[in-house]
């Protein structure tokens, strides 16, 4: 009997010595910390939980369609809190699953301030050129400061899916 590849947690952290340059196209001048990672992304599909904590110029000029301006909107780290809704375990498995979008509800501080914000969690399935699946999955976030009408944070982060049994070559 196959159970498929249930989705219950996911984790993941961008050091710096991965990036070769995050401020491409900004006048920031940033020195990132070689021991805290840039974003440090967790989820919890079981406790319902979203939890980032990332380095605002790097998060920023990650996002493609950033705005100069939206690089004051933050200082320094922040960390976003959020509940994740409608929340399930995932098959990674089961075709129907491909293109979830899930709500994100919850807090964002820095050093000086707290805000509610709000976004989408979006899972993906990186199909092969004839549409079939693959092992292959990305989560894309958006969150939205109620602080800042104009600042969206936006990653998106790979999601491997490997079998019990199964290992990485």
């Amino acid at each position: 009997m196959n159970t498929g590849i249930l989705l219950r947690q996911y984790e993941y952290s961008i050091f710096p010595s991965a990036l070769i340059l995050a401020t491409i196209g900004t006048s920031q001048v940033h020195n990132f910390s070689e021991n805290r990672p840039l974003a440090d992304v967790k989820l919890d599909f079981e406790k319902q939980s979203f939890f980032l904590e990332c380095d605002w110029n790097f998060i920023i000029a990650s996002n493609k369609h950033a705005e100069q301006s939206w690089f004051d909107c933050h200082n320094e780290r922040i960390r976003v809190n959020a509940s994740i809704c409608p929340c399930q375990i995932i098959d990674l498995t089961d075709e129907k699953n491909d293109g979830l979008v899930f709500a994100l509800d919850g807090t964002l501080t820095d050093e000086d301030s707290i805000s509610v914000c709000s976004g989408l969690l979006v899972l993906d399935n990186v199909k092969r050129t004839n549409g079939a699946m693959t092992d292959e999955w990305s989560f894309t976030f958006y969150i939205y400061d109620a602080g800042n009408d104009d600042c969206e944070i936006r990653l998106k982060l790979p999601l491997y899916a490997v079998a019990a049994g199964e290992k990485f070559n």
